[in-house]
């Protein structure tokens, strides 16, 4: 029998993720990405409904890419459905555009702070589906996760402290990649919130790149286990070991930065490679 893994919130200070190289790679991804049209309102309308479907389908949803543009756009359910299934779809667009909405606020005003935005935006993805009591704020129960000896804290001062530290560390970190990636999976890792925790996490990674003008990254309903094995990986490292999910995140921000440029891959790498960096990926 393993022994079970307890929450350390020593876990949650920041340490670098990703090498120089691997950051060179991301930024000369995003740069031929064509991140600067997303905002359009059609290229935004399209992205946040693969966003919600994608982000969806991570947590068992079955509807399809069609059937979840057809719900989104014009309000048709899938047929034998659940409405259950429709509502996790509408939720997780509707805190998509919020966190698209806070990223746009933070260049032209002082930024909310971090914790506030992630509660707004764990209270749209739970809205109607989980009870009110438990949207936006702190659990005060203990969770199991499954496929994990990892046990969160259930005591609701250390999950304030461990946010608190989460929203501190954020604003100390310098470059974008590392905190979308940080705030990925030290909120998961909290588990801040009665349920619902990794779909804020995948907003609030969005929102990071949004923030700083690039592509947000999604995470593809093609790989939902190898997500759960890489967010799980960090669970139960000790210390800290990002790798796992860095590797998932460079694969996934390949594929959301050829969505609007099918060669930025090629030309990604072309263009690190004429700067004379050594770059294995």
């Amino acid at each position: 029998m393993k022994k079970p893994i307890a929450y350390n919130p020593e876990k949650l200070l920041y340490k670098p993720i990703f090498t120089k190289d691997e950051l060179a790679y991301l930024e000369a991804l995003n740069s031929v990405s064509k991140s600067e049209y997303l905002l359009s309102p059609r290229n935004i309308q399209s992205f946040s409904i693969s966003f919600a479907h994608t982000s969806a389908v991570l947590e068992g949803n079955t509807y399809s890419a069609v059937e979840a543009e057809l719900l989104l756009t014009l309000g048709q359910t899938g047929a034998h459905r659940q409405l259950s299934e429709a509502l996790m779809l509408k939720t997780m667009q509707s805190s998509f555009n919020y966190i698209v909405e806070e990223s746009q606020h933070s260049k032209t005003d002082a930024r909310r702070p971090l914790s506030y935005i992630v509660k707004n935006a764990h209270a749209m993805v739970s809205e109607g589906i989980l009870n009110q009591q438990y949207c936006g704020t702190a659990r005060n129960e203990p969770v199991l996760i499954t496929a994990t000896d990892y046990i969160p804290s259930d005591i609701p001062q250390q999950l304030e402290d461990g946010l608190q530290i989460i929203e501190t560390e954020y604003d100390s970190i310098k470059n974008t990649f590392e905190k979308a990636v940080y705030i990925h999976q030290n909120l998961s890792y909290l588990q801040y919130f009665y349920d619902h925790n990794k779909r804020t996490a995948r907003n609030m990674c969005a929102y990071t790149l949004l923030a700083d003008n690039k592509m947000p990254v999604m995470f593809t309903e093609r790989s939902t286990e190898e997500y759960a094995r890489a967010v799980i990986s960090y669970y139960e490292s000790e210390p800290a070991d990002y790798s796992a999910f860095k590797d998932y995140f460079i694969a996934s921000y390949e594929r959301v930065c050829s969505r609007m440029n099918a060669f930025a891959v090629e030309q990604a790498h072309a263009l690190v490679f004429s700067t004379n960096q050594d770059i294995n990926l």
